[in-house]
């Protein structure tokens, strides 16, 4: 650990960071190798409960109501790299799966970022893990709103790092507001989008296939997206229309879901006189059918499931990202904003947990300037940076999944709402597409196929792409798309072909070009540069992008 640093004869600076997610874990872990002995560090976690046996802080278990998170995310290259200290770059390895990139399971992730801050604290590092004070509890472990906007008000710090999710009470306890993407961009359709999220068990997740096969399957159509790691644990993804997802509101309770309150549908269950208990999903016959076809895409089956979520996709983002709290506390806070806290996004992009660890590292090269220089400027700075970034994921990225030309083919509601045995107009759309796709199903499954093969072929020529057997052999992927036990329903082709986004004549599916990014942003958006070697000169508030020097 560096411990060398000097803030000649300033006093020591001290910071809360609320949430003990990735994003939260690595800013204590930065600050703490890159400051020593010059800060004081705590950080809040709701999750964790205090283990006798252990001597340390540890995940409270799902019997006690906490469900951990199951997705795996691909974390880029460059990101990772981003972070100077070697025994922080460790903590990332994965599963090389993506071009310049790796699979890493969340809740691995986690578990490796709180152990090693329980090491850096235990050897003598001005870290400190904790829960949230009981006090902020209501009767159903839930935290409190107002009681917390008081408790986290008052801390007696000079820097708040909210990196408290989606739902964020440390942004709204300090009146900072969120914007939907949807509500301000004139191209987009609408505000919100629809998925499954089906988390797999750790035997067998890459259903004996090759991780390129996988990878070809998932960029060919914008319908399933699997992620999986070393075949120990993966995550299917599954984009719903708005009336596939009034199916799974009809027959839970729940009512409402998001990024942070995901309707479980697998571990919750409702009684029958017959049957005993039931799977949730087991009542509504066509989300099995669309999950049936999903897994079998990827050659799997039911006895990989162990978990079923609902989540409405709301992309959100903070009207600022930086804010001078100065009341009559003992001393002014600065409150930074960080993943999700600060911006939340669709998911099918992969960008979530990278952009938020790109806000980590520009967070903590703020407050370790501010701990040098005692200048405001370097969060505003901060927060002039996270606005570029995000026009750049939020405008680039997020919002090409809520466009009109990117959603789900509408006739798939229509077919939905059917009743039973009930046959559509002649004239109808529905009766259209239902004759069109029986009358066509072979010249899907080979425009499908041709899809799968031009990826392929494009991603075995890639620089970088990390697997040594080549391209996957066309009469493989020829048996998955043809053979019985895996061949998708001509219905489940006709959506994934229909919502497959042209990027050139051959090679439909993610579109990578609108993902690209808007206008001036359209190159990559990094930390580095903001903070090493920028002037000192002053950043007045409300500021425009310009007014910033980038490497």
């Amino acid at each position: 650990m560096d411990m060398t640093h000097q803030t000649n004869g300033a006093r020591k600076q001290y910071v809360a960071i609320v949430g003990a997610g990735p994003v939260g874990l690595v800013c204590a872990a930065k600050l703490a190798l890159s400051l020593g002995q010059d800060v004081n560090i705590e950080i809040y976690e709701r999750r964790i409960n205090w283990s006798a046996e252990r001597g340390c802080y540890e995940w409270i278990s799902e019997e006690n109501g906490n469900r951990r998170r199951e997705q795996v995310v691909t974390l880029q290259d460059d990101v990772v790299n981003l972070f100077t200290h070697e025994e922080v770059r460790r903590l990332f390895d994965g599963e090389r799966v993506w071009r310049t990139s790796r699979n890493v399971a969340i809740r691995d992730l986690e578990d490796r970022l709180l152990d090693f801050l329980q090491r850096e604290a235990a050897s003598g590092s001005n870290v400190r893990v904790a829960r949230l004070p009981e006090v902020l509890h209501d009767d159903n472990d839930r935290i409190d709103a107002k009681k917390y906007s008081i408790w986290v008000n008052s801390l007696d710090v000079d820097v708040v790092i909210g990196a408290d999710g989606a739902n964020s009470m440390t942004r709204s306890s300090f009146g900072i507001g969120h914007v939907a993407l949807g509500s301000t961009d004139e191209r987009l359709l609408k505000r919100t989008d629809f998925a499954l999220g089906i988390g797999l068990t750790a035997e067998g997740v890459d259903g004996g296939q090759r991780q390129a096969l996988n990878a070809a399957l998932t960029l060919a159509q914008t319908r399933y997206l699997l992620n999986s790691e070393h075949g120990k644990r993966g995550y299917l993804n599954i984009r719903l229309t708005p009336g596939e997802y009034g199916l799974l509101l009809k027959q839970n309770s729940q009512g409402s879901c998001g990024f942070a309150n995901p309707i479980n549908l697998y571990n919750l269950y409702r009684e029958t006189e017959t049957d005993g208990d039931m799977p949730l999903v087991d009542g509504v016959p066509k989300i099995e059918e669309i999950i049936s076809e999903g897994l079998n895409l990827f050659n799997l089956s039911w006895r990989h499931v162990n978990s079923i979520v609902g989540i409405q996709i709301t992309p959100t983002y903070a009207e600022q990202f930086y804010r001078l709290e100065a009341d009559n506390s003992s001393r002014p806070k600065h409150v930074l904003l960080v993943g999700d806290a600060a911006m939340s996004h669709h998911f099918w992009p992969g960008r979530g947990l990278n952009t938020g660890l790109k806000s980590a590292v520009a967070a903590t090269a703020a407050v370790e300037r501010f701990v040098q220089t005692g200048r405001n400027e370097c969060f505003r700075r901060f927060d002039l940076f996270m606005t570029m970034l995000r026009f750049r994921e939020m405008q680039g990225r997020s919002a090409s999944m809520l466009r009109k030309d990117n959603s789900l083919p509408h006739w798939l509601d229509e077919i939905d709402n059917l009743p039973a045995n009930h046959k559509p107009s002649e004239k109808s759309l529905t009766r259209v597409v239902l004759d069109q796709t029986s009358k066509n199903a072979d010249s899907l499954r080979e425009r499908f196929l041709d899809n799968v093969v031009a990826w392929n072929s494009f991603n075995e020529a890639s620089t970088g792409w990390p697997h040594e057997m080549g391209a996957v052999p066309e009469e493989t992927i020829r048996g998955l798309v043809y053979t019985s036990h895996t061949r998708p329903k001509p219905l489940t082709l006709r959506a994934m072909v229909d919502s497959a986004v042209s990027n050139n004549p051959r090679r439909a599916g993610w579109p990578i070009h609108q993902q690209r990014g808007i206008g001036k942003f359209t190159a990559d958006v990094s930390p580095q540069g903001w903070w090493v070697g920028v002037d000192d000169a002053p950043v007045e508030e409300g500021g425009s992008l310009d007014d910033v020097k980038t490497s």
